[in-house]
């Protein structure tokens, strides 16, 4: 009986060391597990396609899993910047300001595009619509991509509006799902007009569904930092240091660059806080924030 009962004990030890051992790995392997966030720019396919050879190449350099997440639209992935979900995100000028400022949201550097660092917003209408200037456009419709969140089509566009002439009350507000479906919805005539950055009229998804001879760029902004990646302030300052400098570096390696290709970069190149200062005077400008 005696006999028995250690056996039993040895078991239930045995049991218990076992439980501790498997539930461990599991939480380790959380742990070690990072979360790369991409903002909606495009639908979850094609971003999947985009961004997978790019996480793929920064988990292969860091050695530890880095998982893709992609959210369906703006506000699912502000959602889970907001409730700080993300270790490393790639984000809009809007979206980083903000978690930079209440979350304490880390710059890691801003993407190089078309041999460009910065970039602008635009409005554009069709040719044939009659639409000549800003002020044309009083009492029609007017598309933004991605809503007011997204620092291309909402801030930027609407400051060309303004500095127009323009107040919102003087034209009627619509949002599409992306900057391209914004773009795409003009040349339909679905729209009278678009605010999108002045890059989108070169990427691929435009080039093949749109004439853009047919298209006229109605006004143009100045000149803002690119989009940048950034890191939660929950990732440990070494580790922080280590992805920015992966990130920095992935057009000095054959296997960065094809990744970066993938995702239509040149580069990600490293900048400061301070380069996104003539944005949050735009942002303060068109919604009276400041960040």
């Amino acid at each position: 009986m005696g006999f028995d009962m250690q056996e039993a004990l040895s078991l239930k030890r045995i049991f218990i060391l076992l439980l501790v051992c498997l539930f461990g790995v599991h939480f380790m392997a959380q742990e070690d597990t990072l979360v790369l966030g991409v903002f909606p720019q495009r639908n979850e396919e094609i971003t999947f396609k985009l961004y997978s050879p790019f996480t793929s190449y920064l988990s292969k350099k860091m050695g530890r899993n880095i998982r893709l997440d992609i959210s369906k639209d703006f506000d699912s992935f502000w959602y889970k910047m907001e409730n700080d979900l993300f270790d490393i995100v790639h984000c809009n000028g809007y979206q980083y300001l903000v978690a930079h400022k209440k979350y304490n949201f880390h710059l890691l550097g801003v993407i190089k595009r078309h041999g460009r660092t910065t970039m602008t917003g635009t409005i554009i209408v069709r040719k044939d619509s009659g639409i000549n200037s800003i002020a044309d456009l009083q009492g029609k419709e007017i598309v933004f991509g991605g809503g007011l969140e997204s620092s291309r089509c909402g801030i930027i566009a609407k400051k060309l509006l303004l500095d127009g002439g323009l107040s919102p009350q003087h034209y009627r507000n619509k949002f599409a799902l992306s900057p391209p479906n914004a773009a795409l919805a003009v040349y339909l005539q679905q729209v009278d007009a678009a605010g999108i950055s002045d890059d989108m009229l070169e990427s691929d998804f435009i080039l093949r569904r749109m004439d853009l001879s047919q298209i006229r760029v109605l006004a143009r902004g100045q000149q803002y930092i690119h989009l940048p990646w950034a890191c939660s302030n929950r990732v440990d300052p070494e580790l922080r240091a280590s992805i920015q400098a992966i990130l920095l570096s992935m057009n000095e390696n054959p296997e960065g660059r094809e990744a970066l290709n993938t995702a239509n970069y040149d580069a990600i190149v490293f900048a400061d806080d301070s380069d996104f200062n003539s944005f949050r005077e735009a942002v303060f400008q068109v919604n009276g924030e400041h960040y």
